[in-house]
This record gives C-alpha cells, sequence and structure tokens, in this order.
C-alpha cells in the first residue's frame, strides 16, 4: 500500500507513538466500540508497545487523520482477505462519533478502495459490516452484499465493477 494515502480532507498512515493516547480514548469510548465488542480495556502504554513493534503495520491497521487539525480521528485496515479468493482484499474504518456525519467515512473507504485497485492490483475487495452507515455508504459507492452472516452483511466490489465507478468515487474522494 502506498502511505500516505491523502483525501481532501484526511490523510492515511502509519501509527506514530503519538498516536497512542488518541488510539486509547478511542478505544474506550463506549459509542466507537457500539459495533466492534466492545471497550477492550489496554493502557496507552499497551498502546504504544503495539505501535513501537509495528504491530498495526504487520496487520495493515492504519491511522487517519484530518488534514487541517492533524488530529487523530480514526483507524482503518486494508489487508488481504483469506476468507476470499487470490487477489482479494478487504478493508474497514472506523472514524470518532465527534467527526461523523462529515463524509469522513466515505473519504476513507474511497481512497482504500482506490489504493486497493489501482496500486495493490486487488482483483476484488470485500467489506463486512453490521453497522447502518457503513453499509449505506458502501452500498452508494457500488458495492454489492454477497452475504449475510448473522447480523453482518458482506460486501464486493469487482475490479470491473471499480473500472465503471472509477470517476464517481473520484468525485467523492
Amino acid at each position: 500500500m502506498n502511505l500516505p494515502i491523502t483525501t481532501k480532507n484526511l490523510s492515511i498512515r502509519e501509527f506514530f507513538a503519538d498516536d497512542a493516547e488518541s488510539m486509547w480514548a478511542l478505544e474506550n469510548d463506549p459509542e466507537f466500540k457500539r459495533y466492534l465488542g466492545g471497550i477492550t480495556g489496554k493502557s496507552v502504554e499497551e498502546y504504544k508497545a503495539v505501535i513501537r513493534k509495528g504491530q498495526f503495520r504487520m496487520t495493515s491497521i492504519y491511522a487517519v487523520m484530518e488534514n487541517v487539525s492533524r488530529q487523530f480521528i480514526g483507524y482503518c485496515h486494508l489487508g488481504p482477505c483469506v476468507e476470499e479468493d487470490e487477489g482479494a482484499f478487504e478493508f474497514w474504518c472506523m472514524i470518532a462519533p465527534n467527526h461523523h456525519r462529515k463524509g469522513f467515512g466515505t473519504e476513507v473507504i474511497v481512497g482504500l478502495i482506490s489504493n486497493g485497485f489501482d496500486v495493490l492490483e486487488a482483483v476484488s475487495l470485500y467489506a463486512k459490516t453490521k453497522n447502518p452507515i457503513a453499509k449505506k455508504i458502501n452500498q452508494r459507492i457500488g458495492m454489492e452484499v454477497v452475504r449475510e452472516i448473522g447480523d453482518e452483511e458482506v460486501f464486493v466490489m469487482t475490479r470491473d465493477k471499480y473500472l465503471e465507478t472509477k470517476d464517481y468515487l473520484a468525485l467523492l474522494k
């Protein structure tokens, strides 16, 4: 993945040690963790250790920063999807609740999709979510539901669909 990925309002980059406190604050916010299984209970020091060891990078998890304020506002993932065919990647993003309704989730998703197809040469991209807002974003950008797993829906975008919608997606980025 080519980092940083820059959109109109955001940058997606690797984690820095300075991000540990912001990461801890998000991970301990019940609203933020509502669709992620709850609060983790890790300390700021534990997040610093994870960042220092490069564990986020190894699991393809990246920081999302707001460009103007340079504030850490969430994190995202783009990496191989082991549950699907070769050439498949998966993505997700989490934006802090106080930054919702600004279009940031859409910007991150479009940035990840563009990078997945244009840089990583993905055959397909998958997103699995039970978050109703994420579901709406995925549908709006042209992803299709391929299956349901409990209350989660699995969305896919193929390379052909990406090429059909690439100009539209560029407007959202």
